[in-house]
């Protein structure tokens, strides 16, 4: 989930912008946040560099101030502090509100989901429930094809052998995906019903996977 360049970048960019609305920083501590809060993504150091020249450049963030931070051998170093603009604030809001990409809808969701805040929840729970219908067409899709295919099926053709296993492999990736969105959703529930009876509170967190 690296980013790359600025046609490919995915929603790396939106993770940057989403850690600078919620605070002011430089680039290291958003390399040290996104490494907190995103460490199975594995991003290298420096990618909130080339995000915040991006930000930036589409008017997303600015440089509010500098200052100096301490380097190695005792030099300190100039660092520029970032914060989001009111139309990145705006911009982020309408990427955490809208659909996810199917796929990959799991990394999409665990992104949003780590941003969100509860007033995002309701939000949350139908950009979950519509993820769900989608991958479950998806597999219905899928299911009619590979009833035809079996329906067509010659034993001696090697090809459609090798295209059926490879469609039953499909048909169990989309399986397992709409399983996790179903216990995402339920757990969103909760947590919504949760924050309704008792704002602010805590609430145990069980397993999801």
């Amino acid at each position: 989930m690296a980013l790359t360049s600025r046609g490919s970048d995915g929603f790396g960019r939106e993770l940057v912008l989403g850690l600078l609305t919620e605070q002011r920083s430089n680039c290291y501590q958003l390399d040290r946040r996104l490494a907190e809060r995103f460490g199975s993504a594995c991003y290298a150091e420096g990618t909130a560099r080339q995000a915040i020249k991006r930000l930036v450049d589409d008017g997303l963030a600015c440089a509010v101030s500098e200052g100096r931070m301490a380097a190695g051998g005792g030099l300190r170093a100039r660092v520029t502090i970032y914060e989001a603009t009111p139309a990145g604030v705006d911009h982020f809001q309408k990427w955490m509100w809208a659909s996810v990409s199917t796929p990959p809808v799991r990394e999409e969701l665990h992104a949003k989901i780590a941003l969100c805040s509860p007033t995002d929840l309701p939000r949350m729970v139908a950009v979950v429930r519509e993820a769900e219908s989608v991958c479950t067409g998806k597999l219905q899709s899928l299911n009619l094809r590979l009833r035809a295919r079996r329906l067509d099926f010659e034993h001696d053709d090697f090809r459609t052998r090798m295209d059926l296993v490879v469609s039953t492999g499909d048909q169990a990736w989309w399986e397992s995906r709409i399983k996790w969105l179903q216990r995402v959703r339920v757990y969103l529930e909760d947590e919504w019903r949760h924050q309704e009876a008792e704002p602010g509170s805590r609430m145990v967190l069980r397993r999801i996977g």
